[in-house]
């Protein structure tokens, strides 16, 4: 029995029960009002999520029923704005539920090469083939395989048209209405208003419902003669649409976004543009209630073995300014430098964002722009920066910024409660002439003692004690961490040392060992709330990739680490030790990646491409 015709069971037993107990009319009238308490009960509950999953319109062709979706759902919003206002969680993506969708819009194996395929092969079946011939002792000339092939194309043709027609023809009438209430008579809508669908129509039919602009609007958009025509006409269309369905949706508080930026190919974004006015979006109250953003890039056109996923983080600008906004989660995170793009200028930007959670994963930002773009914000609890895994940021600006991204962070020591940091895939010892130009303290990320607040760090090991490459820490690493700290995770690159004997493994940084051990001696007195130690291994790449890595045994592979455990087990500190995965595949993610489950789901829609 599926879950209807449970609650539909259910909902006449337990009224034949409440029936049985009523005696008197004025009971029985306080029944019939039922529905309309639970209408009213049910109603936000039924509207407080929408989802749109659409692709671009102009990237598929004829018009989908994706966008008939965002349509249908802007009518509802537009004339019950009470309905809208339930509305606390938008989830709108570009591209949609498509695995692989680059097998569809790539140029390599695009879309319509794929499709022609499709009927060519569809052809050659129906037909059959000269083997297939030769077995049924069908004997055909020349010219009745002409006249088969044109009778079987002419015939295509016009179920290819009948499809494209129904779908493009998409009739008023048929349009049902979202929501738990009965559809609105057709003489009070959209087309019963406008019959003859003009503007001046529509722009009467607004001055009855005092929202003029939204339906001239939506006429321009969607009820064009030639939808799909239209829909290539003005590729920035579907921006507009997000733009009005930001604007009917007053009490929004959580949306996941996918950004329809693609500065490539359009002359200007529609939507930066708007959100870039500030005083419009506050006049309005366009997203002035929202507080948490998850947002990511685009899957941009390409070949399948060279996609672009990174997010311009100027078009993230608008956003942090919103007066309402706490938590910022963003994907592969970058500044395009070009001419036509000048450096970002933080000065201006200073404390004029809200936002205290924090999150650039898998991010190509160039450090000085990290450290600059702290400034705006008035005052973090949780930071998490994870550099991009394909070595694409690994530039000189990579090498030794640790000390200037410490003084930077100092500016929220009093609030800052999660700091996770990992640079690993930033890390590149061969960068010798980067590193002589840098002072030998600047991979030290400073004292964390005066962040009161600091409950769980993440960090790798170099910005903590030192490099025999750098120099080493001064301060003990016990007097290094916050007092109030409670999880400590810590990165720490491995190494394999081989002799015609034996072949063991060693840390990569030879100050580790002992700074740790000496920790824990003093950890009860100095860190008494530490409850939790996690180191992740992280072997050499290059190893890894010719296949010449031996699997590692933790405890009698490692010396020191079986003696850091054995410390952690006499202090009376949980220990956990891991080695991180160094590759990247479509069920296995490379170390340092996002953990965020909205970015997992788009990720898998983005492999393969990441190779790039």
């Amino acid at each position: 029995m599926d879950i209807m015709n449970s609650l539909e069971s259910l909902s006449n037993e337990l009224f034949d029960a409440i029936l049985s107990q009523i005696t008197s009319k004025r009971e029985l009238n306080f029944l019939s009002q039922t529905s309309r308490s639970l209408y009213h009960r049910t109603t936000p509950k039924l509207y407080q999520s929408w989802s749109y999953h659409g692709l671009h319109p102009s990237l598929l062709r004829p018009v989908t029923k994706h966008c008939k979706l965002l349509r249908q759902f802007l009518e509802t919003i537009n004339f019950r704005p009470d309905l809208a206002a339930h509305v606390k969680e938008l989830d709108i993506r570009e591209w949609g539920d498509c695995p692989r969708v680059e097998h569809y819009l790539g140029m390599m194996d695009g879309y319509y090469i794929r499709v022609e395929k499709e009927k060519q092969e569809k052809r050659e079946r129906q037909r059959g083939t000269l083997m297939d011939d030769f077995v049924f002792g069908e004997e055909s000339t020349r010219d009745e395989d002409d006249e088969n092939e044109s009778s079987y194309e002419e015939s295509e043709s016009e179920e290819y048209s009948d499809d494209e027609e129904e779908v493009e023809d998409i009739d008023m009438e048929e349009v049902d209405f979202l929501g738990p209430v009965q559809p609105f008579d057709h003489t009070d809508c959209l087309e019963g208003q406008c019959t003859a669908s003009t503007p001046a129509g529509l722009r009467r039919a607004g001055k009855d419902y005092e929202r003029e602009d939204m339906l001239v609007d939506y006429r321009k958009i969607w009820l064009e003669e030639d939808a799909d025509e239209h829909c290539h006409k003005d590729p920035k269309e579907e921006d507009e649409l997000i733009i009005m369905l930001f604007n009917k949706l007053p009490n929004l508080k959580i949306m996941w976004m996918v950004m329809p930026e693609v500065p490539w190919s359009y002359d200007e974004n529609v939507l930066c543009k708007f959100l870039e006015d500030t005083k419009s979006l506050i006049s309005s109250g366009t997203l002035q209630k929202l507080e948490t953003l998850y947002i990511c890039s685009p899957m941009h056109q390409g070949g399948i073995g060279h996609r672009e996923y990174e997010l311009d983080l100027r078009s993230l600008l608008p956003f942090m300014y919103l007066p309402n906004l706490r938590s910022l989660h963003t994907l592969t995170t970058y500044i395009d430098r070009n001419s036509r793009n000048p450096p970002v200028d933080y000065a201006p930007l200073k404390h004029t964002s809200n936002i205290t959670h924090l999150t650039y994963d898998e991010s190509a930002l160039d450090p000085f722009d990290v450290i600059s773009s702290l400034s705006m914000f008035k005052a973090l609890k949780s930071f998490r920066w994870t550099t991009e895994p394909s070595g694409f940021g690994c530039g000189d600006g990579f090498v030794g910024f640790q000390s200037s991204f410490g003084t930077a962070l100092s500016a929220h020591k009093g609030t800052l409660e999660e700091l996770y940091f990992d640079n690993r895939h930033s890390q590149n010892d061969g960068q010798a002439r980067a590193r002589q130009n840098r002072a030998k303290d600047a991979i030290l990320i400073g004292s964390l003692k005066e962040y009161p607040r600091l409950r769980k760090l993440a960090i790798d090991v170099n910005s903590l004690v030192g490099h025999q490459a750098w120099t080493p820490n001064p301060i003990a690493l016990v007097d290094v961490l916050p007092t109030n700290l409670s999880e400590l995770t810590l990165f720490v690159n491995i190494l394999q040392v081989e002799t015609p004997e034996s072949r063991w493994t060693v840390f990569e940084n030879q100050l580790f060992s002992l700074a740790f051990l000496n920790m824990l001696r003093n950890a009860a007195s100095k860190l008494p709330k530490l409850r939790k130690v996690r180191i992740e291994l992280t072997r050499d790449r290059e190893i890894w990739r010719t296949g010449e890595m031996a699997e590692i045994e933790l405890e009698s592979g490692i010396v020191a680490l079986k003696q850091v455990k054995e410390a952690c087990e006499e202090v009376g500190i949980g220990f956990e030790v891991a080695v991180a995965v160094e590759g990247c595949s479509d069920d296995v993610r490379e170390v340092g990646n996002t953990t965020i489950p909205y970015f997992l789901e788009q990720i898998k829609m983005r492999n393969p491409g990441r190779d790039f």
